[in-house]
């Protein structure tokens, strides 16, 4: 007489029908700005361009295909226009790609600059953007901040100056840049030992048939 018994277990990769379920890229995570109603939109040229629409409503390209978010703030002749938005500190980072629109061609007539601002404090600015070429991928911490702010100076001519914010997002406080992978993975384990077989998400135990 045994008072246990053992079955024969084996270990084996997940397939992608066993595949532990998770909510990374979760839209809760993220916000979009184009999503938003902005608390002010100051100095730009007509309106603020949202979604795939320019300032006149009519539809852009970015780098070939329509947006599903951006924002396109197209400034005045030698001004500063700017988009502003009420935060209220309930998130981490806003993150963007900028740039011009395709519809520029050869760029705009006058360098642009792009400028991010929290609480009237300047976050982060861009090098001139002038050209197709010229754009620059950002992640801005606003941590705390209540009022943010979106700034493109123009120091010239407004001619093509078709500045985007291409997917302005901010991810809210506590995640991983609006990722969460719903797996709490074991730290400083060697990836060739029995210890990280025993926890690796990528492997579970089966009773074989």
């Amino acid at each position: 007489y045994h008072p246990f018994r053992f079955h024969k277990l084996e270990l084996r990769p997940l397939t992608k029908s066993s595949t532990v379920p998770t909510n990374a890229g979760s839209s809760s995570n993220v916000i979009y700005l184009d999503d938003l109603k902005e608390a002010s939109w100051k100095n730009g040229h007509m309106q603020l361009g949202k979604h795939n629409l320019e300032y006149n409503g009519w539809k852009y390209e970015w780098r070939g295909k329509e947006p599903t978010h951006a924002l396109v703030t197209h400034p005045r002749n030698d001004s500063t226009a700017s988009v502003t938005y009420q935060i209220d500190g309930k998130y981490d980072t806003f993150l963007s790609t900028i740039g011009l629109a395709d519809i520029t061609e050869t760029g705009s007539l006058s360098p642009l600059t792009f400028r991010v601002l929290g609480d009237g404090r300047e976050l982060w600015k861009s090098r001139p953007v002038q050209k197709l070429k010229d754009e620059e991928s950002i992640s801005v911490s606003v941590k705390g901040v209540r009022e943010l702010v979106l700034e493109i100076s123009c120091t010239g001519e407004n001619y093509k100056a078709f500045a985007v914010w291409f997917e302005p997002r901010l991810t809210l406080a506590g995640t991983n840049n609006g990722q969460s992978t719903g797996v709490a993975s074991p730290t400083n384990v060697p990836t060739n030992s029995i210890a990280h077989l025993l926890t690796s998400p990528d492997f579970e135990w089966t009773t074989p048939e």
